[in-house]
Formats: C-alpha cells, structure tokens, sequence
C-alpha cells in the first residue's frame, strides 16, 4: 500500500487532517507530521543523544522536545532535527521517539519515512516535498492499512486542501526559471526552445539516486532513464545546474546547522 502525503500551508490545517484521519479509521502509528521548525511549536530543552543514526552516522539530533503541539492528535510526542537540504524540522507522532531516536543531523526525507514506515517514496519525488517543506509548508505522512482506507485518507485529504503533487512541482520550477534561462549560455536559441531538456537534466540531478553525482558517473543510469534525452546538450546543461542547485541546497541545511541555538 502507497503512501499518502497532505501538503498543507500551514501546521493547524494538518492538524485538523490529522483528527479526520484518526476519524476515519487511520492509527496514529500510521500518521508522522513533519512542519518546519518555528511553525507554531514551543521548545523545552533536553540533552543530545549520542546514539548511532541513520545511514552508519552518530546523532546528536536532539535540539529540544516541543510541548503544547498535536496534542492528542498524532500522541503528542515531537522531536527537532536536521533535514538534509532542509534545515530543522520538527516530527511529530507516537512513531517519533519509537522509529526516529537516532535519526542523524542531515538524515534525508526518503530516510526518514523508510525508517518510521519501513517503506518509501519515488526517489524522483523527494526534491518536490523537501521544497514544500523549505518553502513552509507541513507534510502529514499516512500509511493506509487496505484500499478502503487508502481512498478515505485520500478523500480527507483532499477536502482539507492538499497542494496539489503536480502544482508545487510547478510553482517549483517557476520560482528557478528566469535564473535558469540566464543560466542557459547557448545564445543561438531561446531557452523556451530547449527547456523541456534542460527541466529534465535539471531535476535528474535531483533524484535521491543520483544526488551528487557528475553526468559522467551518472550516464549509465541517465541512458535508461531518459533514453531519447540524455545526450541532448541542454539536457546535460541541465543536470549539471541541477548539481549545483543540490549543492546550494546542502550548503543551505549546513549554515542552518551551525546556526547558534535559539534561547
């Protein structure tokens, strides 16, 4: 069974999602609230773990535990850490201190969710939800039990105001597009002409799988997945832009990591 992701705009709308849900049939040790830091949560300080984390690394993830938030909703027990490419996030649900104790400082988003719900997402999608996420926006994760309760989650979700998957994959790229058409050197034609190309390299250099990556040690895989398009120039253009944008990405997670901590 798929996962179901609810994209909302602010943390009280994916609060009330997560009451329907939990109306609907929907366990809370099916449901994980992921919001940025600073959404509406109050800090209480604790120390760090010094247990070892996700992908082989050692954790010193906790910032501090946040009191007053979901409560009675997702178990009420929520913890801070560092999301790669993200900065600090806050977790929310009774799978936190059970599943995610341990998750590293630049733990990534596919990570998270395999280790709360052993099971994932398209390594495509990630980019799209770790910029809701930059942008302010929660995702409320839902593990459906069977397919009834796979489409009344989805209906939930859906009359509560979801973002559309595709829409913010959109907004996304628009929000880059002039700085990319610049980007784009071969002066001999307009950007618009080779975009669909570019867009494609462009967000291939953001697949979970092939993060940080050079086109050259990326080819072999590029050649099976976008067979017609990987040795168009613009699509290469793309991917190497879409490097350093996956760099700038990092780079921003790491500032937010070293950031000192709020009193």
């Amino acid at each position: 069974m798929k996962l179901l992701i609810g994209i909302f705009p602010s943390v009280d709308v994916a609060e009330e999602a997560g009451r329907a849900l939990r109306a609907v049939g929907v366990a809370e040790n099916h449901l994980l609230l992921l919001t940025p830091e600073g959404s509406g949560t109050r800090l209480q300080s604790v120390s760090p773990e010094k247990t070892a984390g996700a992908c082989g690394t050692t954790a010193g993830h906790l910032m501090g535990a946040a009191t007053g938030f979901a409560s009675g909703v997702l178990g009420g027990a929520a913890v801070i850490f560092f999301l790669s490419g993200v900065g600090p996030i806050v977790a929310v649900g009774s799978l936190v201190f059970g599943s995610l104790v341990g998750v590293a400082v630049g733990a990534t988003l596919g990570g998270l969710m395999q280790r709360a719900f052993d099971m994932t997402i398209a390594p495509e999608e990630f980019f799209v939800y770790e910029d809701a996420l930059r942008q302010g926006f929660s995702l409320l994760i839902v593990k459906p039990n069977n397919e009834e309760q796979h489409h009344a989650a989805d209906q939930v979700l859906t009359r509560l105001g979801t973002k559309g998957f595709d829409a913010l994959r959109e907004q996304w790229w628009q929000r880059l597009r002039e700085e990319e058409a610049v980007a784009y050197k071969d002066s001999s034609t307009h950007f618009a002409d080779h975009e669909f190309s570019y867009r494609r390299g462009f967000e291939a250099a953001l697949d979970a799988r092939d993060r940080g990556k050079t086109f050259a040690e990326a080819a072999s895989v590029l050649a099976l997945r976008a067979p017609g398009l990987y040795q168009d120039k613009a699509f290469r253009h793309g991917f190497e832009r879409g490097q350093t944008y996956y760099h700038a990405m990092r780079e921003h997670d790491l500032v937010a990591h070293t950031q000192p901590a709020r009193p």
